[in-house]
Formats: C-alpha cells, structure tokens, sequence
C-alpha cells in the first residue's frame, strides 16, 4: 500500500465511520461542516476502479472517501446540539487569539501579526 493512503487510512476516520460513532446522519454531520461548526475533511481520496470480466466485459466506478482527525468527534459531540454556533465561533477565535498572545515565542513565531 502507498505509504501516503497507509498513513491516511490508520490516522483518520471515514466519513461513514464518523457518522456511526457520533451516532448521527450523514446529513447532520453536513450541516455541521456548512455551518462551520465541524472543519472539512482532512483528506479526500477519488479512486476509478474498473471491473472486468472474462468476457471481455468492463464497468467503471468512481468513490470517493472523505477522511476526518479523530478530533472530529469532539466537536461533533460539543456542537451536534448548538443552537448558537456564533458564539460558538467567536469563543474559539478568542481563545485562539489569547493562546496565540501568550505563546513564548510569539515574535519569533508570527512576526508581527498582532
């Protein structure tokens, strides 16, 4: 297997797979991701496969897997019921911005982005 797909496949969860261990749909998890609240998938694998046969027969399919970080199951749990996802936004930008300010080496790192 491609080192690149083995990495992907061990350290990520399809998108079916996190919809059956969020316990939700796959049309609340989009809702999700457009709202925002939960990020796209962090890799999106296409593959054509083509299937033939002895009798010189041939049929093509095309899939793709949407692939998340298990971090994502966190966020669905915190936000699957959020009525607000505003506040929702605004706290994780601020608490980006406290940690960004307080980091040791915050010069050195962003220059001067603040």
């Amino acid at each position: 297997m491609d080192q690149n797909l083995k990495y992907i496949v061990e350290n990520y969860i399809v998108f079916e797979e996190v919809t059956k261990m969020a316990n939700i749909s796959s049309d609340k998890l989009n809702e999700l991701i457009k709202n925002k609240l939960v990020p796209e998938p962090s890799y999106v694998i296409n593959s054509d496969i083509t299937i033939s046969s002895s009798l010189n027969d041939t049929h093509k399919v095309s899939i793709e897997r949407r692939y998340f970080h298990p971090s994502v199951l966190q966020l669905i749990k915190d936000n699957v019921e959020n009525l607000n996802p505003e506040k929702f936004k605004i706290n994780f930008k601020e608490n980006l911005l406290s940690n960004l300010k307080s980091h040791a080496h915050k010069t050195f790192a962003y220059g001067n982005v603040f």
